[in-house]
């Protein structure tokens, strides 16, 4: 949670965007979630009842719908992604001017890899998940939660079977979950690592060729990036059944 905290002061003057992402999220989620219920009215009232001034009425509001849809998730979309790399264009800053406060000592406990990687990769990673969150963590919920409203409204069996089947995805995607993160967290950790070798050869570039080197350090960076590959590849292939 603390950190959590610390990453949200980083947000700042983008609470608007991240605030107008979730409501804009929200409102297209209703409308895609009561697009199937309009379409199954005019199945059942407008086309079996040959209905012909209702099937137009309601082919009118089902285009309107989607194309408010549409324009919805465009918009969220382009709230969204000003608001995770707002929080990242923030974070990187904070970050960096937090380094210059640090004494000696504390700057002794941290290596030069480390701390590129935190103001790099991990900020990405960062304004991916924040990127996620504001999106997919709200509209997934709702989603399932006005899914499951609007089933039971039409068929009490059905929407039985559609929770059952909720519950068993979501204990497998927990399952996923916890099988991928230590892939995930190690190859994380790794890149301090590769970091580490990339910083070697560059400030001891001039040894390295006077003493013929290059072949080693070619294979020992490849050792890492191959490191790297097969613990995100081995941590992708789990989250593919996601």
């Amino acid at each position: 949670m603390d950190i959590i905290k610390t990453l949200a002061k980083s947000i700042r003057e983008y609470k608007k965007q991240s605030i107008l992402t979730m409501i804009i999220v929200f409102f297209e989620v209703i409308l895609e979630t009561l697009v199937p219920f309009v379409m199954s009215i005019l199945l059942d009232q407008g086309l079996k009842k040959n209905d012909l001034n209702l099937c137009f009425y309601l082919t009118i509001v089902l285009v309107v719908m989607t194309v408010i849809c549409f324009i919805a998730g465009v918009e969220a979309g382009f709230m969204a992604s000003t608001a995770a790399c707002g929080l990242t264009k923030n974070l990187r800053h904070d970050l960096y001017y937090k380094l210059q406060s640090y004494s000696f000592k504390n700057i002794d406990k941290f290596s030069s890899a480390s701390i590129v990687t935190r103001i790099t990769t991990d900020c990405t990673n960062v304004q991916n998940a924040y990127l996620m969150i504001i999106r997919t963590a709200i509209r997934a919920p709702i989603m399932l939660v006005l899914a499951l409203i609007l089933t039971f409204i039409s068929s009490w069996i059905i929407g039985l079977i559609y929770l059952g089947i909720a519950i068993l995805l979501g204990g497998a995607l927990i399952f996923i979950v916890f099988k991928a993160h230590p892939y995930f967290h190690e190859g994380v950790t790794t890149y301090d690592w590769l970091n580490g070798v990339v910083q070697e050869n560059l400030q001891g570039m001039r040894v390295v060729k006077s003493f013929n080197r290059e072949e080693f350090e070619n294979q020992k960076f490849n050792k890492i990036s191959t490191k790297i590959y097969k613990l995100f590849s081995k941590g992708e292939k789990i989250s593919a059944f996601n």
